[in-house]
């Protein structure tokens, strides 16, 4: 991110506070860092918008970042970090990659990680469908893989 005047935060700094706000689960302040049409993809799931994103992340319970690696690039930021999930706790190295808009919001989230371990997507679907029970989820079709997404259908 370019720095027009001096206070400008870099992308480095504002993944760095929307990743503070998301172990705090301070998501008032998570919001304040998030593009309206924030783009938000992983290999279970996707949102194109902050409301309903937020809504998913107030109830996934994600665990403590254990980062192992960031890059910086300009708007955009990768991390390297280990996440433990499931029962008995399954490691699994995940890469999650920020773009921050010139405007200082983060517009984009992909997260890669290697799903094998995990449930299938429609067992791990059902089991974030009881945890968030108010969000209704359906397939879409927009790429070669199966991803979950937001029905909109339902607000």
């Amino acid at each position: 991110m370019q720095k027009h005047e001096s206070s400008a935060k870099s992308a480095k700094d504002i993944v760095t506070e929307w990743q503070q706000s998301v172990e705090r689960r301070d998501y008032q302040s998570v919001r304040g860092l998030l593009s309206d049409n924030i783009s938000y993809v992983t290999p279970f799931n996707s949102f194109d918008r902050a409301e309903p994103y937020l809504k998913y992340l107030e109830h996934v319970n994600l665990p403590k970042f254990d980062i192992k690696k960031e890059f910086v690039d300009s708007n955009d930021v990768c991390i390297l970090h280990e996440y433990k999930f499931g029962t008995p706790p399954v490691t699994s190295l995940v890469c999650t990659w920020f773009h921050v808009d010139d405007d200082g919001k983060i517009s984009s989230i992909r997260v890669i990680l290697d799903p094998r371990p995990y449930p299938s997507a429609e067992d791990l679907l059902h089991t974030l469908q009881q945890k968030i029970y108010s969000i209704p989820f359906s397939r879409n079709n927009r790429s070669r893989n199966e991803k979950y997404c937001y029905d909109e259908r339902y607000e």
